[in-house]
């Protein structure tokens, strides 16, 4: 009763009002918390002996926050110290809804010029974030109790001071999420540098194409250019595999790459991957121009996943694999359809989550960069984050998209994607998705069907 408990470093308090969590920092773990429990913890900052915390407790409320200290002491996740020391923890909780994670677009450059890049030349470089931007933001995502941010670009290592930016973060108890890039600049320095984070971030590494032809998607169009990049990345990925880092390949199905998927999965098999997550073209950004070149039929792209699907079925699912619109292990493990009353953006996970573009734009994800709500140059990013814009393309919910308020597959899609909506048919809220409109029909027609038969549906 007279040391002085402390929270272990691997453990934040996060969340909000409604929600408070305990985060394992290393994992990105969360654990649910009681409003009475956040509170025992934000006091277990090395500066108070124990007796002197749970004197404030009556007799009944005293004993369950003993067996609470105990219990978290015993899962070394209570620190109990022979002297006083200081850990600053919150104390209050931001308003719901929090504010989770944050998508960073820190730099604009990029060494490749992707026929499906979204954003084009949307950001000039010369209006990029400064680092000294970067560190106010940071301090400000850490009021917020942010989990979490992810690290994008253009490409990231393009910046000599990708590393210390990501520690930037970490010292302020906010975890990295992971980490988007092409994976040529990738070096044993580099992968160094992310081994010593305390994030153990995870790496996606885009990767169309195993052929120097189907490198002509990425922007590189001699042979032995392409096939030089395409050996340097594929080093690279079984490099971080290699040393333990978590590796994630992102695929966009294309006219040059669609042949090739079978062997593809066997290299990304071989090489070590955690995962594989293939997704399709939209029409934005440099794609607008490039659909009549690498652009394929919806049934085309469709059909092709389903044989991969298959494929991946028969080799007895050897790494994770997704498919966008048509397999997504999350949803299927407890698979319960949707509701018009769900949020639109809880289908992706991100209706606790912005991005943050090069030039300072805060938006709702990544893709809206047509949508900015405000800029972190010229307002708080809470003011942005609570700002009535911002929530209200939160608090979008299925049964509000008046085009598909007659679609009985509303409960599969969640409406679709609001942003693929805008640019298909030019209304963000009222709009169908017509990519979601195709996927969710041939899920249900066929793949849900093979999942059902594969036992992994009801």
């Amino acid at each position: 009763m007279s040391k002085f408990p402390i929270l272990e470093n691997d453990y934040s308090l996060k969340g909000c009002k409604s929600s408070p969590v305990l985060a394992h920092f290393p994992s990105g773990s969360r654990f649910d918390l009681e409003e009475g429990q956040f509170e025992f913890l934000s006091m277990c900052d090395g500066r108070h002996i124990s007796e002197e915390i749970l004197n404030q407790y009556d007799d009944e409320s005293c004993s369950v926050a003993r067996e609470f200290l105990d219990n978290l002491t015993r899962r070394n996740i209570i620190r109990l110290m022979d002297e006083p020391s200081w850990r600053k923890l919150p104390t209050e909780l931001p308003p719901d809804i929090g504010l989770q994670a944050v998508h960073l677009e820190a730099r604009s450059g990029c060494n490749l010029r992707c026929a499906h890049c979204y954003q084009g030349k949307i950001y000039p470089e010369s209006e990029n974030l400064t680092f000294i931007e970067i560190e106010r933001i940071a301090k400000e995502m850490q009021e917020l109790l942010v989990q979490g941010v992810s690290v994008s670009g253009g490409e990231p290592f393009l910046q000599k001071d990708m590393y210390p930016m990501m520690k930037l973060f970490e010292d302020r108890e906010i975890r990295i999420i992971s980490i988007f890039t092409n994976g040529i600049l990738l070096d044993e320095e580099k992968v160094e540098n992310i081994l010593r984070l305390r994030s153990r971030p995870t790496v996606f590494v885009s990767l169309d194409s195993i052929t120097s032809e189907g490198m002509q998607f990425r922007g590189l169009t001699k042979a032995v250019t392409a096939e030089k990049t395409l050996a340097r990345i594929l080093r690279n990925i079984q490099m971080l595999a290699t040393k333990g880092v978590q590796v994630v390949v992102n695929t966009v199905m294309h006219r040059l790459n669609i042949g090739d998927l079978f062997r593809m999965y066997e290299i990304l098999r071989n090489l070590g991957v955690r995962s594989w997550r293939i997704g399709y073209p939209k029409e934005t950004g440099f794609f607008k121009d490039g659909t009549e070149k690498f652009g394929l039929s919806w049934d085309v792209m469709a059909n092709a996943s389903f044989s991969l699907l298959r494929h991946h079925f028969a080799q007895g699912r050897p790494f994770h694999l997704q498919m966008e619109y048509l397999y997504r292990e999350e949803l299927f493990k407890n698979f319960n359809s949707l509701t018009d009353n769900d949020f639109v953006c809880d289908y992706e996970n991100k209706r606790e989550s912005c991005c943050i573009k090069p030039n300072g734009d805060v938006v709702s994800c990544a893709y809206c960069t047509d949508f900015p709500v405000g800029n972190i140059r010229k307002d708080a990013l809470s003011a942005i984050w609570y700002s009535s814009n911002m929530q209200e393309i939160k608090e979008v919910r299925i049964g509000d998209v008046a085009e598909c308020k007659e679609c009985e597959l509303r409960a599969y899609c969640a409406s679709g994607c609001r942003i693929n909506a805008y640019f298909l048919r030019g209304d963000f809220r009222n709009s169908r998705d017509d990519y979601a409109c195709q996927a969710v029909k041939f899920f249900v027609e066929k793949v849900k069907l093979f999942l059902q038969e594969q036992s992994v549906l009801p």
